[in-house]
């Protein structure tokens, strides 16, 4: 039994199945492009709907796994870096903390054109031109789900015929 507070901070207990565990992992690497050259950034907690599956994506597919122990923004750029990430699944909290590193980084943001950021929770954009992540150049993938929905329900990502526009 997971337990899951959801956005309601008041604890509920969701089944969630071996079947469910596995078809949730699967459907969401797979639209998710997950592959073997992926570096995979936990900067979500693991505990939140399994890490929303992609743990069990990226190990499936052999991708590797960085660990932080914390969320800092300056140590994700680091990291990203440093271990060539090319994949994480972050909240828009988390990704006002890489902006704001990323405003006093000194030289190229890494991951530039690599790194793919799974975002849920709310937009990854936002109208004020300062904090507005598309300006690290990586690429946002915003999903939906609920743990009761084993837990990805859908995926907004940037189709291949939309590029010139």
């Amino acid at each position: 039994m997971n337990y899951t507070s959801g956005t309601t901070a008041r604890p509920k207990g969701v089944q969630l199945t071996h079947r469910n565990l596995w078809l949730n992992a699967a459907t969401f690497g797979w639209h998710a492009q997950v592959n073997d050259d992926d570096v995979y950034l936990h900067t979500l907690p693991m505990f939140h709907a399994n890490g929303w599956g992609m743990p069990y994506a990226i190990t499936g597919m052999g991708g590797q796994h960085i660990v932080l122990r914390q969320v800092d923004g300056a140590e994700i750029l680091r990291r990203v870096d440093e271990h060539g990430v090319t994949f994480m699944c972050a909240a828009p909290a988390v990704l006002a903390a890489v902006l704001e590193a990323a405003s006093t980084w000194t030289g190229a943001i890494p991951g530039r054109h690599r790194v793919r950021v799974v975002v849920a929770g709310a937009s990854a954009t936002h109208p004020d031109d300062r904090a507005d992540p598309r300006r690290l150049g990586w690429e946002f993938i915003q999903i939906y789900g609920l743990t009761e929905t084993s837990p990805f329900l859908t995926m907004s990502r940037m189709r291949s015929e939309w590029r010139e526009l």
